[in-house]
């Protein structure tokens, strides 16, 4: 009336922590959604008008894996990964047309953009935000660009000195999906 661990033939591992799948083998259930990481600037960057400016990011929040160095998350496995690219562009010449870009291998993959045009030159601010799922090999590499047209602008980082978490204007964020 009872079938035991110890009776089933299929292959893989057989303990508590394991199901049976159809294809008769052992696999584990659930996953951790790794590598993960959240990086963020601590100061303000000056982006040239008309050009696309690689976005530094010199902040890390957390990285599980030690994938992102150098302005870059390099990919450690293949698979699906969502990922998430935010900036504030302060515009102190009254707005402008501003670009935000993720490249994929040094070439541009995906990205937002926000047209504001103002009569006044007080200045504003432009958030933009892009959040794409890729799926990705390994050794694939993730950038972050912004462009400003017309006028030199300023990306925003930490919102009140250091970021300890949320409270930063510029970050790029992601993780694998468990499939």
């Amino acid at each position: 009336s009872t079938v035991s661990l110890a009776k089933l033939t299929a292959t893989g591992t057989k303990d508590a922590t394991t199901f049976l799948r159809g294809d008769n083998t052992f696999a584990s259930a659930g996953g951790d959604n790794t590598p993960n990481f959240y990086v963020t600037k601590s100061a303000n960057q000056s982006i040239s008008a008309n050009t696309w400016t690689k976005i530094t990011l010199d902040q890390e929040l957390f990285d599980s894996d030690n994938v992102f160095a150098s302005d870059k998350f390099t990919v450690p496995s293949a698979g699906k990964y969502l990922i998430t690219i935010t900036v504030r562009c302060d515009t102190p010449n009254g707005g402008e047309h501003v670009n935000l870009a993720l490249y994929k291998n040094g070439a541009f993959f995906n990205g937002a953009c926000n047209d504001r045009s103002y009569a006044n030159t007080n200045g504003h601010e432009l958030f933009l935000q892009s959040t794409t799922l890729l799926n990705l090999a390994q050794n694939d590499y993730l950038e972050m660009y912004a462009r400003a047209n017309g006028n030199a602008e300023n990306i925003s980082g930490a919102s009140g000195g250091t970021p300890t978490g949320q409270e930063s204007y510029t970050s790029m964020q992601g993780f694998k999906i468990i499939e």
